[in-house]
């Protein structure tokens, strides 16, 4: 009897976790869709302040280069959402011990970090490039589509290099491998945390890579016991990988 009162309290306890990474994770696409009009009307607002029309203000926003402005924006705007969100949940969870940070930023772990961010890099591309010779077509629409963002300008950088990395592993090393972790086995929770990594980025191709990169993130995470051993890694995939 007891036994099966263990088994039921930890269905229940694993049901609860999967509850709240479902909640994060619909969180997260709700925070999208608030920010991008939350940038929508302020850009509107601005423009109608200065003084222009109603008609010059729909012209304005449907601007190439504008929205593209508007875009990038949004991005940066999003991941310190995402930072100030997850990274609460993170720091309020209660059961994580306070790794030793000179054991966190060890030689170990910075060549685990080195390994993974910029062997790692080198490893998807090439199996990316591989399957993009064997589908050539297949590839063209995310060749295309990563053109037009990659404008070169300081806020596509700052997202790419920085914030953006920072925000996604709070979001999915910090506070949803952190609640997977404590129900589930390694494997398990770190498959579930790569799946949602890779559907987050929207298309097959981004979540093919992302989907590797975030199953050898998880790994990260688990062996240095912090997210900024995370950070640091993906920080350094993406550098590699301009």
């Amino acid at each position: 009897m007891d036994m099966d009162h263990e088994a039921e309290n930890r269905k229940i306890v694993r049901n609860r976790a999967l509850i709240s990474v479902l909640l994060i994770y619909i969180s997260i696409y709700v925070l999208q869709f608030v920010v991008y009009f939350l940038i929508l009307f302020l850009a509107s607002g601005f423009l109608a302040l200065s003084g222009k029309s109603s008609a010059d203000v729909a012209g304005k926003i449907q601007d190439t280069e504008y929205r593209r402005f508007l875009m990038e924006c949004y991005s940066l705007v999003l991941s310190f959402v995402f930072i100030l969100w997850c990274g609460w949940l993170y720091k309020k969870s209660d059961w994580r011990f306070r790794p030793d940070y000179h054991k966190v930023f060890g030689k170990k772990h910075l060549f685990q970090i080195f390994s993974v961010g910029f062997c790692g890099c080198f490893f998807v591309i090439f199996i990316m490039t591989v399957l993009q010779n064997i589908f050539p077509a297949f590839f063209q629409g995310y060749i295309d589509r990563m053109a037009e963002f990659n404008t070169g300008t300081v806020r596509v950088y700052l997202y790419s290099l920085l914030f953006g990395p920072v925000a996604e592993e709070f979001v999915f090393r910090g506070a949803i491998f952190d609640r997977l972790y404590l129900v589930f086995p390694f494997w398990l929770a770190n498959l579930i945390q790569a799946v949602l990594f890779a559907v987050y980025h929207g298309d097959v191709i981004q979540g093919t890579y992302a989907f590797l990169f975030g199953l050898l993130l998880g790994m990260v995470h688990y062996t240095g016991k912090s997210i900024w051993n995370n950070i640091l890694t993906h920080i350094l995939f993406n550098t590699t990988n301009y």
